[in-house]
């Protein structure tokens, strides 16, 4: 598993995400959004010129952060539907 912000994405319907942590499987992520486990999700990373689209679900959701004005931060665990290679060779060049 590749640590630390490795970029930003966008959570299809529930808007711009930090990718924290990613593995084949799944990635971690920081949010504005509260993700409900076990909603089907798609996950939009861009890096340089790399860009995916992942099918995925929530399998965990907490309060991460309270940023006064500014809201609530979550911290959401996604699995990936297939593992993905792909993902984590973008990882561990960009990160």
């Amino acid at each position: 598993m590749t640590r630390g912000i490795l970029g930003a994405g966008r959570l299809v319907g529930a808007g711009p995400v930090l990718v924290m942590n990613v593995s084949r499987h799944g990635v971690a992520l920081r949010g504005l959004h509260r993700g409900l486990p076990g909603r089907a999700v798609a996950l939009h990373w861009t890096t340089g010129d790399d860009h995916l689209r992942l099918a995925a679900r929530i399998v965990r959701s907490r309060v991460a952060a309270l940023r006064g004005e500014a809201g609530v931060e979550y911290a959401m665990g996604l699995e990936f539907t297939e593992p993905s290679g792909r993902v984590w060779e973008l990882a561990t060049r960009n990160g």
